[in-house]
C-alpha cells in the first residue's frame, strides 16, 4: 500500500541555516503555497551555530517549506517543479532554494480527523476557518494518487509526498531528508 509522508529536514544530524534579519524572516514566512517567483526577493540566510555536515535538505528556520541544495533540485526537479517552484535563497555557503509546493489537494478527511479549528465557526463546512492543528490524520482515498502536495486551510501547511517520491529521494543518494509517515486511519 502507498504511504504519505511529511517531507522534513534532518535538523538533528545536519547543518542548518537561519534568517539573517527580521525582514528576511518575513520573506520566508510568506511561503505558503501561493506562487511567488515573479515577485520573489531572495532572503539572506546564514549558517546556524550548530555544527553538522552539509545536507541536500538543510533545515531553514523560519519556513515550513523544505530547503533544497542545487544538487537536490537538479535530481528532483522534474517531480517537484511539476507541483511547485524553487525560490532562490541568498546564502554565501552554497546555492539554496526554498521549495514552494503550489499544489493544494483537498485530501484530508476533516470530518474524521482530529482537527483543531481556528477562529470562526469551528466547522469543516465554514470555508473561512483555518485548521490550526491536526492531531490525527484520516486521508480521503484520493490522497494516495497525489505525489507532492499541501493541505488547504492549513495556513503553514507542510509539504507531503508519496512513497514513490520518498523512494526516488532515497535511491538518489541525497542526504538530510527526514520522512514522517502519516498513516491514514
Amino acid at each position: 500500500m502507498r504511504s504519505i509522508y511529511e517531507l522534513e529536514s534532518d535538523v538533528g544530524n545536519f547543518q542548518a541555516y537561519v534568517h539573517a534579519s527580521e525582514s528576511d524572516l518575513e520573506v520566508m514566512m510568506a511561503v505558503r503555497g501561493l506562487p511567488l517567483i515573479t515577485e520573489w526577493s531572495p532572503p539572506r540566510v546564514v549558517r546556524s551555530d550548530e555544527p553538522g555536515p552539509r545536507s541536500d535538505c538543510p533545515s531553514l528556520f523560519g519556513t515550513s517549506s523544505p530547503c533544497l541544495s542545487k544538487r537536490a533540485l537538479d535530481i528532483l526537479g522534474d517531480v517537484l517543479l511539476a507541483r511547485g517552484e524553487a525560490l532562490p535563497v541568498d546564502c554565501e555557503d552554497e546555492p539554496l532554494f526554498i521549495y514552494n509546493c503550489t499544489r493544494f489537494a483537498d485530501v484530508l478527511d476533516v470530518e474524521r480527523s482530529g482537527v483543531e479549528w481556528g477562529e470562526g465557526g469551528q466547522s469543516p463546512q465554514d470555508e473561512s476557518d483555518n485548521i490550526l492543528w491536526v492531531e490525527r490524520i484520516v486521508w480521503k482515498p484520493e490522497a494516495y494518487t497525489e505525489t507532492v502536495f499541501r493541505i488547504p486551510r492549513i495556513q503553514h501547511s507542510p509539504t507531503f509526498i508519496s512513497s514513490e517520491v520518498r523512494q526516488a529521494i532515497e535511491a538518489s543518494g541525497l542526504q538530510g531528508f527526514l520522512f514522517e509517515e502519516l498513516e491514514g486511519l
